[in-house]
């Protein structure tokens, strides 16, 4: 139902609003990048992406590459629309285009808004220009954390409150909603739907001079079945049916938190970020942080970071000792867990144009399959000990 009122205001709002071309204002973003993974026994992929440099590409040009474009129309003083598109490569190696923002904003009065349609995941620091990368520092999010919460778009309503507090002031943001997306199968060909319904979130920011705060509480009921966990999760079933039946992943309750901190002026960028993400089921719980600092030097900014990720221990147990075996080794199939280092190098070729360089130093623990974003493993990928690896990554960034 709601993709059907979203496709309604998708085609019939630009419509209304044709006759008011003072109203309507048309932007545009992109980004154009290469990476290269010294892996060659499994690829490096965020989010949903199912491939990646490494085992698939020596050189991967559509690991960060993106193109969107926007139109913002006002329908009324208090009364605006927002239709977003955008073109990057999807779970199903394709690049078709899809709708990114799509809504309607009511702000009735100047402290508060509402919000109808698409919008976007607004948990983390940099969650307004997760897809339009310029004003972030980076050449991509740390997947450490933003990994976590793979989903950017939602569809279903929000409602925003600012209040001035200070020298500065308070957002705070209460989003229902849903979102069915899809991922690529790890290791196999194929992909796989995940259904995510009823979003209850609450995000606080808090802004002040060069200082902004940001925390989140957030529940989902996740629905998936992964084709490489669902036949252990049955075999548990016919043996213990109460462990079985917390095992399976339909309809299971997703909590996440996020906490960020941020301090930015003319010279020096300090960023630090931490999530958390937790269910009772054979979803994985995971958390990770990440702490980014840089200097600027007239248009030119050197950063390094470091970020971490880890994956928690079991959150369902059995009294019976085969089904005990068969869920650790469920846990164990999702242990990832990581230590990256980064450095990077941005240069403002101009206030639309920014050129971005930047190499990952990663650490992957013993009997993991390596960083969170590692996917499409060999057969010979060594798990027991992975290798230290790097990534390097360069980019242009651009809004017009």
């Amino acid at each position: 139902m709601i993709r059907r009122y979203l496709l309604i205001l998708t085609l019939l709002v630009p419509a209304l609003a044709a006759k008011a071309d003072e109203r309507l204002m048309l932007s545009g973003f992109g980004t154009l990048g290469a990476a290269w993974f010294s892996n060659e026994t499994a690829d490096f992929s965020t989010n949903t992406q199912p491939i990646g440099p490494g085992r698939s590409k020596t050189i991967d040009f559509g690991l960060d590459s993106r193109l969107g474009g926007q139109a913002d129309i006002e329908l009324g003083k208090h009364l605006q629309f927002t239709l977003q598109g955008i073109i990057q490569r999807r779970p199903g190696r394709d690049f078709k285009p899809e709708v990114s923002l799509a809504h309607l904003r009511w702000h009735p009065v100047e402290n508060f808004s509402l919000r109808l349609g698409r919008t976007q995941d607004n948990s983390f620091l940099a969650s307004e220009y997760r897809l339009a990368n310029l004003p972030n520092p980076w050449v991509r999010p740390p997947p450490e954390v933003y990994g976590l919460i793979p989903l950017i778009y939602e569809d279903g309503l929000d409602a925003n409150w600012r209040q001035a507090i200070g020298n500065g002031h308070l957002d705070l943001s209460l989003s229902l909603g849903r979102g069915d997306f899809s991922v690529a199968r790890s290791n196999e060909a194929g992909l796989e739907a995940v259904d995510i319904r009823q979003t209850q979130r609450l995000v606080a920011r808090w802004q002040g001079g060069n200082w902004q705060a940001k925390a989140s509480y957030g529940t989902r009921q996740l629905s998936y079945a992964p084709a490489a966990l669902q036949p252990a999760i049955d075999m548990v079933t016919r043996i213990d049916p109460a462990s079985g039946a917390q095992l399976a992943i339909q309809d299971v309750a997703l909590q996440t938190w996020t906490l960020g901190l941020a301090y930015d002026s003319d010279d020096w960028l300090l960023m630090a970020e931490w999530a958390q993400r937790r269910s009772v089921s054979a979803f994985a719980d995971a958390s990770g942080a990440y702490v980014l600092a840089g200097y600027r030097f007239g248009q030119t900014m050197p950063y390094a970071g470091i970020a971490r990720r880890v994956t928690d221990g079991a959150s369902v147990s059995s009294r019976n000792p085969l089904a005990t075996a068969i869920i650790d080794e469920i846990y164990a199939s999702q242990e990832r867990k990581n230590i990256t280092l980064t450095l990077g190098l941005n240069v403002a070729l101009t206030p639309t144009v920014i050129l971005r360089s930047q190499i990952d130093f990663i650490r992957a623990a013993d009997n993991t399959w390596g960083a969170g974003p590692y996917n499409n493993h060999a057969p010979d990928y060594n798990d027991q000990h992975p290798p230290r690896e790097r990534l390097i990554s360069v980019g242009v960034d651009f809004i017009f």
